[in-house]
């Protein structure tokens, strides 16, 4: 994923908020990128990732704040599409060298 992308961090100063601008040339970003959503913001349309895709990454960085973060969207996302997670997981397995499709199953037992 990292090797084959490059992505710009915008921070607001007065807000601490950050924007990732993520230009893609991978398979798995390129698709990611075509689910995001748009969430209407002050009177805008930004461009959000799926939550399916939040988790797939969060469950690659494997940070300790990823995987709750990953965990969280997993107790309030109603609507969650597994079989899409699971694809990249196992994809990314290989290259994280940790079993994510085994990581998101143990999230569902917390």
């Amino acid at each position: 994923m990292a090797r084959q992308t490059n992505v710009f961090v915008v921070i607001d100063a007065s807000t601490n908020i950050e924007a990732y601008f993520i230009f893609s040339f991978s398979q798995y970003e390129k698709e990611a990128i075509k689910r995001s959503q748009p969430i209407r913001v002050e009177g805008i349309n930004v461009q959000y990732a799926s939550p399916e895709d939040v988790v797939i990454y969060k469950l690659v960085a494997g940070r300790p704040v990823d995987i709750q973060d990953a965990k969280s969207i997993l107790n309030i996302q109603g609507n969650f599409d597994r079989s899409y997670v699971n694809k990249w997981l196992k994809e990314y397995s290989g290259i994280v060298g940790r079993d994510l499709q085994r990581e998101l199953k143990a999230l569902d037992r917390r």
